[in-house]
């Protein structure tokens, strides 16, 4: 019985073996003939286009048969690799069961002290069966090392015709050009720990014209900064009162919305698939959906409250960055055209990557903090090129990078377990100083820059002040603490929720609470500022509207979004785009 099983296993494996190897040959041979940059249905109409630039129709059939091309081609080089593990584990098993079999075949010992060995015959069997079973190995080496584990469009270098930027996008009428290196999202590449060097690439958009749209966690550089229109203070999301539009959202996600002109940009995702999505801010329409591959290996395990994507976007009006807590890091432009990609390796994180992106002066900010061998990195925003990449020795966090003008200059800030650092935003993004805070504890709320300090946060540990001037700690509370939620400044306060619950107002320059109204729920979402009211949308949905006064807690209203929400507000004019577990609104007009 064990023969014949052993017999029918090793039949088996080899057959498997051999229809695996057929399919890897055949599919090689259509991969390797399949270029979907260098298509010439695609260059054909690409050089159509030269000739008819503002024919929008050609546009988006070009921009649909390139994702569909580059879709298809990935597959197919996902198959090869997911193949040849499988053809070496089919030989494995073939070669293991016919070895078991040979001793089935031993005899007794011959009285002559003779054996089987001395059969001539018996050895040219076995020599046979011996090179068979080799050949068969080697062809399946020799196979698995022809097979292209790296795409064939790794080194290649494609035009993408320009398109009209969006409506605010600057550079007046302005385009989106694609030329350079273009690295397909599902072909990324570990980023190198170089720096570029020679002529200092175009610099992106300046502070002010970031200021005019919202584009990135908390509005963009300084973070939460005041708004002067008045947002809308009443509002159901489960009746449509006060909605101007509700749009679904596939996939799940904690990362904010980011706006840029008219367009709502925001990233889904879960271990099974990740999506980056552009909405048109008027309509609510989907504009575009983007898939996103991951790296080759298995998804990381992430806490429920963490995700896949809790990192928010960035956009400098020509292109969008994504980030997930596979560490893929992604762009695309403005109009849904892959830009770039690359891998940044599974983060060594317990709860799930959390911490957003943000941009300087055309580049990419990326905190990438882990248990080891965490970094961060300035990444060209519109090639995806390495501008520095400094180690970071802390342990894991989910902090976001906050930009703060000091000592005459824009510098980059960052928060960790242990230690606040300040960070030079020149060509090397070297450590200017450092300040140690506390230890012991999950650090997930972003600095919070107010009346000259830099207040951070780490949760069941303290609330504390960093004083840049004299490079030391001004302040702590132990008691009243924002686990996730980022305060806001304004008049000389802070305000915030704590993740268990409760709204606190803190004095800016000695800590100490002025007051703590209770709530039904937690936070998440960190708190906007408009017209002199705090905006703190509570994990049920339900956001808190109240006076930004020291005073005593003043409330305007409580208005719903019929679904939970952990997501910060983001503010277009007079509106607010609010993100839910499951749609996205615009409240107001």
């Amino acid at each position: 019985m064990a023969y014949r099983a052993l017999w029918v296993v090793g039949v088996v494996a080899g057959l498997f073996s051999l229809v695996t190897c057929a399919f890897l040959i055949a599919n090689n041979t259509q991969l390797k003939r399949n270029d979907p940059i260098h298509a010439p249905a695609l260059q054909r109409m690409v050089k159509q286009l030269k000739q008819t630039p503002q024919d929008e129709t050609l546009k988006e059939q070009i921009r649909e048969m390139d994702y569909l091309a580059r879709r298809a081609f990935f597959s197919s080089q996902g198959f090869n690799q997911a193949g040849i593990w499988m053809l070496a584990g089919g030989l494995v098993v073939m070669v293991t069961a016919f070895k078991a079999l040979s001793g089935f075949h031993r005899g007794l010992p011959f009285p002559d002290s003779s054996g089987p060995k001395d059969d001539l015959a018996a050895n040219a069997l076995w020599a046979r069966k011996a090179v068979t079973v080799a050949a068969l190995v080697l062809f399946g080496l020799a196979l698995s090392l022809a097979l292209p584990w790296k795409s064939t469009l790794d080194g290649a270098v494609a035009e993408v015709p320009s398109v009209p930027a969006p409506p605010g996008a600057p550079g007046g009428q302005g385009s989106v050009t694609g030329k350079g290196t273009a690295v397909p999202v599902a072909a990324a590449k570990p980023a190198a720990a170089a720096v570029v060097e020679g002529n200092a690439p175009p610099r992106g958009p300046g502070r002010e014209e970031r200021l005019r749209h919202w584009s990135s966690f908390r509005g963009g550089p300084v973070g939460a900064r005041p708004q002067a229109a008045t947002l809308p203070v009443e509002w159901d999301g489960a009746t449509g009162r006060g909605v101007a539009w509700k749009t679904p959202v596939p996939l799940p996600g904690f990362g904010s919305p980011v706006l840029w002109g008219d367009r709502v940009f925001l990233s889904g995702g879960t271990a099974q698939a990740r999506a980056v999505y552009a909405i048109d801010a008027k309509t609510g329409a989907v504009l575009w959906t983007r898939p996103v591959a991951a790296s080759p290996g298995e998804p990381p395990r992430v806490l429920g409250d963490t995700g896949y994507a809790a990192p928010t976007l960035v956009c400098d009006g020509a292109r969008v960055a994504a980030l997930f807590a596979t560490g893929d890091l992604v762009a695309f432009t403005v109009d849904g055209v892959p830009a770039w990609s690359a891998a940044l390796g599974v983060p060594d994180n317990p709860y799930g990557h959390g911490s957003s992106l943000e941009l300087h002066d055309g580049m990419l900010i990326v905190q990438y903090d882990q248990k080891k061998d965490g970094f961060v990195a300035a990444y060209d925003m519109a090639t995806g090129a390495v501008r520095w990449k400094l180690p970071r020795k802390v342990g894991a966090s989910w902090a976001s990078p906050l930009l703060v003008e000091l000592d005459g200059a824009e510098r980059l800030v960052l928060v960790a377990d242990a230690f606040l650092t300040v960070h030079d935003l020149g060509a090397s993004g070297r450590e200017l100083w450092r300040v140690e805070w506390g230890r012991a504890g999950d650090v997930a709320t972003a600095p919070t820059w107010v009346d000259g300090l830099l207040v951070v946060a780490c949760d069941h540990v303290k609330l504390a002040a960093i004083d840049p001037v004299k490079r030391a700690v001004a302040w702590e509370n132990a008691t009243e603490i924002p686990g996730v939620s980022t305060p806001v400044a304004s008049g000389g306060f802070l305000f915030g929720g704590q993740s268990e619950g409760g709204i606190v107002c803190w004095e800016a320059r000695t800590g100490k609470r002025r007051w703590l109204q209770e709530t039904d729920d937690g936070f998440y979402a960190s708190p906007i500022l408009s017209g002199g009211r705090v905006y703190l949308m509570e994990k049920s949905g339900k956001m808190y509207i109240f006076e930004a006064t020291g005073e005593a807690y003043k409330g305007v209203a409580q208005p719903v979004l019929g679904e939970e929400a952990s997501a910060t507000p983001a503010v277009l004019g007079n509106s607010l785009i609010l993100r839910g577990a499951k749609n996205l609104f615009r409240i107001g007009t």
